[in-house]
């Protein structure tokens, strides 16, 4: 039996190497290193990790990410954002199921100023504004970063 530290650390060298798109396609990789693991002990790694997976594959982001950059933050905006709503002191972000906690994660550790925090569900982020700025600017924000 590999070693957790070991094993998550495999992990990562895979996905950072290239495009990795589901479980089945790193257990082969594990496999072909040596290191065999079951799929729930897999899907325990990944959590664990933080990894997120989108049209590219998995990514870090996580548990070990404490910041998020501009390009991250832009990235998640593009990959998984569906809809935003201004309205009074909040904007509503929209994303696709599943992917709202990732995304409010990104918010919360860019640290901006205007966003006192978010709340998030399974599809849908609640981000309350700050005192002295206004929702729509947030919004603007968000689309500017989108492009």
């Amino acid at each position: 039996m590999v070693p957790k530290k070991l094993r998550q650390g495999k992990i990562l060298e895979v996905i950072r190497k290239g495009a990795v798109h589901n479980q089945q396609e790193l257990l082969v990789h594990l496999r072909r290193a040596g290191i065999h693991v079951t799929q729930a002990t897999l899907s325990r790694d990944i959590k664990e990790l933080g990894l997120v997976k989108g049209a590219e594959g998995y990514r870090e982001f996580g548990p070990r990410v404490y910041f998020a950059s501009e390009e991250t933050l832009r990235h998640l905006l593009r990959e998984f954002l569906s809809d935003t709503k201004a309205s009074g002191n909040l904007v509503i972000l929209k994303t696709n199921p599943g992917c709202a906690q990732t995304v409010a994660v990104a918010l919360d550790r860019a640290g901006w100023p205007e966003l006192a925090g978010t709340l998030a569900g399974d599809d849908t982020i609640l981000t309350v504004v700050a005192e002295g700025y206004r929702s729509q600017d947030i919004q603007q924000k968000i689309q500017r970063l989108i492009g």
